[in-house]
């Protein structure tokens, strides 16, 4: 379900097992951005602001699977770029971070631009546990990507790493989600 407001909109999100047995089930989006936000400015000046505490070793993740040994220190490790309000310039970001939530249990990303003032916030419920934060080489354009689970979270389970956020939907179960955009002046 989708519900639209002056400030942005907000998406609602439903999976219902309908099946005899356990159903994994990872639910992620990935929304694009145009930076700079309102178009004034460059795209470098873009400061990113994410709630994280640690940031997953996306390279380990990607190569774990049955067969392949976990990491002996594990997949988690202190952020290599910590987002919090700096500019973009010059980061490639391919970034697993894992997702801190704020005290109504809510986790934000944002982006503002500091020429006109302008802010996206994407945020997402308690059952957002990892932001993926992305942006192409070729386009003006960042995503923001709230997620329940990590990047290949199937495979980490298989070897023994179960806080990677896939959820086992019980037959007959509901889960629900929801995750808002909204445009403000920061």
């Amino acid at each position: 379900t989708w519900t639209l407001d002056a400030a942005g909109f907000t998406i609602r999100s439903t999976v219902k097992n309908t099946g005899k047995g356990t159903m994994p089930l990872g639910f992620g989006l990935h929304p694009y951005l145009k930076v700079p936000v309102g178009g004034q400015g460059e795209a470098g000046q873009t400061t990113l602001a994410v709630d994280i505490s640690r940031q997953w070793d996306l390279g380990a993740i990607l190569k774990a699977g049955p067969g392949k040994p976990a990491l002996a220190d594990g997949f988690l490790k202190e952020p290599t770029f910590v987002p919090d309000n700096r500019p973009i310039a010059g980061v490639a970001f391919n970034h697993v971070f894992e997702a801190k939530h704020d005290g109504e249990g809510r986790t934000y990303a944002r982006i503002t631009n500091p020429v006109t003032g302008l802010r996206v916030s994407v945020s997402g419920d308690k059952s957002i546990s990892t932001w993926v934060i992305f942006n192409p080489s070729d386009r003006a354009v960042i995503s923001l990507e709230p997620w329940t689970h990590t990047p290949n979270a199937i495979n980490l389970e298989e070897v023994g790493v179960m806080d990677s956020g896939l959820i086992n939907l019980e037959a007959g179960s509901t889960w629900s989600s929801d995750v808002r955009i909204a445009l403000d002046k920061g």
